[in-house]
């Protein structure tokens, strides 16, 4: 999404005069499915661990690429 498609999402969103309870279930439900994906990366690098797998990487975008495949 660009910036100008999520400026004009977030100028909606404002437009919507949400209540504080509104915005903060609206605010789980965005980050939900980032805390998803983080807790199962978490899990296979644990994986990877216990059985011993081990990366070499000379940065992080490289490192992530290898654990990600």
């Amino acid at each position: 999404m660009t910036t100008v498609a999520m400026n004009n999402l977030w100028t909606y969103i404002e437009s919507l005069g949400l209540s504080a309870r509104n915005r903060k279930w609206l605010a789980a439900k965005l980050v939900e499915p980032a805390e998803t994906e983080l807790n199962a990366m978490t899990i296979k690098a644990i994986e990877d661990v216990k059985a011993g797998k081990t990366y070499k990487a000379s940065s992080v975008d490289e490192l992530l690429t290898q654990c990600l495949g």
